[in-house]
């Protein structure tokens, strides 16, 4: 096919954003773009066994669409956690919800006093965070919400997420822990508003301090539909 004969498309697309809540809103990124606009475009320029690469991908909307039409994608992104978002987003190593829904409550039960003693007492949050593990206080770059990390929260909020972290930690390295962690993110959607991480920009990425790898390649197998990376 000629460059000259693939045509534009010219109409508008409408965003259909909720139709893939179910995968893609499971935790937000400030780039997403809507799936089903994403879709069309791969849809249009590209054909079944093609391989597609999005070198700014973010959380692989591009990566998974281009999977689930089959195509090979490779899904790249300076940011490491957008690429943990992607990554399990499209893992289909579960056989079934039963190990994620076990380890979900695991965790709740583990949590539940904790999270209990802070929400009543805010002193009870400051004595939490002397035994609690914490990722570094960091100095923020200086278009950021504040100055330094935990600025962005209160004893509470901080307190709340480190208890919930290191009970996902017991869970072991896998796909249940990581699954625990990016749903981390709806974590934040269900406090009341003036309860939320304080912020100005939704740049937030809460405890998500983790050992990322840079890129990733899926690729569907005929025999299993699954995603493997990275792409050879």
């Amino acid at each position: 096919m000629m460059r000259a004969d693939i045509k534009p498309i010219l109409e508008a697309i409408p965003a259909a954003r909720q139709e893939d809540a179910r995968h893609y809103g499971v935790h937000p990124y400030f780039t997403r773009r809507p799936a089903n606009v994403v879709r069309a475009y791969l849809q249009r320029y590209s054909q079944e066994g093609d391989i597609v690469l999005d070198p700014f991908g973010g959380t692989g909307v591009t990566a998974i669409e281009a999977f689930l039409l089959g195509r090979h994608a490779i899904q790249n992104d300076l940011n490491p956690f957008a690429n943990f978002i992607a990554r399990n987003i499209a893992d289909t190593t579960l056989a079934s919800t039963a190990p994620l829904l076990q380890a979900f409550e695991r965790v709740h039960l583990e949590c539940s006093k904790g999270l209990e003693q802070i929400e009543q007492d805010e002193a009870a949050a400051k004595r939490w965070l002397k035994r609690l593990p914490l990722p570094e206080n960091i100095r923020l770059p200086h278009n950021s919400d504040a100055e330094f990390y935990y600025d962005m929260f209160t004893p509470r909020q901080l307190a709340g997420l480190a208890i919930i972290r290191q009970a996902i930690d017991r869970e072991g390295q896998g796909v249940v822990r990581d699954c625990l962690v990016r749903f981390g993110g709806q974590a934040e959607q269900n406090l009341p508003v003036g309860q939320r991480p304080r912020r100005k920009s939704g740049r937030l990425q809460h405890l998500q301090h983790l050992p990322l790898q840079t890129g990733i390649g899926l690729r569907r197998t005929s025999d299993m539909g699954d995603l493997q990376g990275p792409l050879s």
